[in-house]
């Protein structure tokens, strides 16, 4: 859903001749932070067949639910590091059934 969410997205600023200027800024920040302009899922190391959430905790804290699919693939995008127990910056990541728990402390 996310995916086509954005596939949507992309294809109303690259064909709506207003909003080429956005596209273009949008397109140099996705090249800049992860390498080129049209970004799927699966370059990220996750899957759009597996459904993603996150849930707002308390003290403004959060924990996110990714479907992540290529550990190795999502943790180079994510400039992380991978370990007995991976890490995003400072938070500690783990995977379950398939998709990864990523608890943020706020």
């Amino acid at each position: 859903m996310a995916q086509n969410a954005w596939q949507d997205i992309h294809t109303v600023l690259s064909t709506a001749p207003d909003l080429a200027p956005i596209n273009v800024m949008l397109g140099a920040q996705l090249t800049q932070a992860l390498g080129k302009p049209d970004v799927m899922l699966a370059d990220l190391g996750m899957s759009p067949q597996k459904g993603m959430a996150y849930f707002a905790l308390p003290g403004k804290a959060g924990l996110a639910i990714l479907p992540v699919v290529d550990r190795d693939k999502f943790l180079a995008a994510a400039h992380g590091t991978k370990g007995e127990v991976d890490h995003l910056s400072d938070t500690p990541v783990q995977d379950g059934q398939g998709r990864l728990r990523l608890r943020e402390q706020r």
